[in-house]
């Protein structure tokens, strides 16, 4: 074989084995970004996706930054409360074979004076769904007024559910605000909780309902770690 066609064949494997690493731009659909836009009122809102290599293992990530949020910007609330929102909302927009692109979803949040960067990996993010769907379920016990079950689904070891006053609670919701037309998730935080000297993993899940009349804030804590999926409290605002 001549010299010369052994560096071709040399040449096109070469280039056969290399792979081009390509980032996308924007890779997050319009009614996210619209949302986003709505929400935060922000028009600066941008995705992309990068990799990272790390002693031999690449990682994929989504990276979603917002900025110039009049709303993020004013508010109280730690900025990861927003981004775990943003992050969740692009979680659930995905199907299953997308999913299996990224190993975490990243979102960062510029601020006049400071910037917020949180990770989250997909396994995360599909055990937060799993919670939050159950507490779907708790959410149709108290619509269909059945309050006596709705009590069931407290953690009786850490509330002590005689105290809590179910139908006196929502009844007055529903005398003054009417009927709940729906709920939509704010954000949530997953912190640890500790009685009696042990540790307890929380998922903190900030919601508005909105009812004819009005609407109202609420949170709910739900035990993570145990057999069963319990609440620990709630607080409506």
């Amino acid at each position: 074989m001549k010299p010369s066609s052994i560096f071709i064949l040399l040449l096109f494997f070469i280039l056969a084995s290399c792979s081009v690493e390509t980032q996308k731009t924007n890779p997050v659909n319009d009614q996210l970004i619209q949302y986003i836009q709505k929400r935060y009122k922000t028009s600066e809102v941008s995705s992309i996706i990068g990799s990272e290599s790390k002693n031999g293992k690449t990682n994929t990530s989504l990276l979603i930054t917002v900025g110039k949020s009049n709303v993020i910007d004013s508010s109280k609330s730690d900025p990861q409360l927003f981004a775990s929102d943003i992050a969740f909302r692009q979680f659930c927009d995905m199907k299953e074979q997308e999913r299996k692109k990224y190993d975490m979803i990243t979102v960062k949040i510029n601020q006049r004076n400071k910037v917020t960067e949180v990770n989250y990996t997909k396994e995360k993010l599909l055990e937060v769904n799993v919670n939050l769907l159950w507490l779907d379920g708790f959410f149709r016990l108290i619509e269909e007024k059945e309050y006596a079950l709705a009590k069931t689904q407290f953690n009786p070891k850490l509330v002590d559910t005689s105290t809590v006053e179910l139908e006196s609670i929502f009844e007055a919701v529903h005398t003054n605000l009417g009927k709940l037309n729906r709920h939509e998730l704010q954000g949530f935080e997953i912190r640890d909780i500790k009685v009696d000297g042990k540790t307890y993993r929380v998922l903190q899940a900030n919601y508005i309902f909105f009812y004819d009349e009005h609407y109202t804030q609420a949170k709910y804590a739900v035990l993570m770690d145990e057999p069963e999926q319990k609440l620990v409290n709630f607080l409506i605002q």
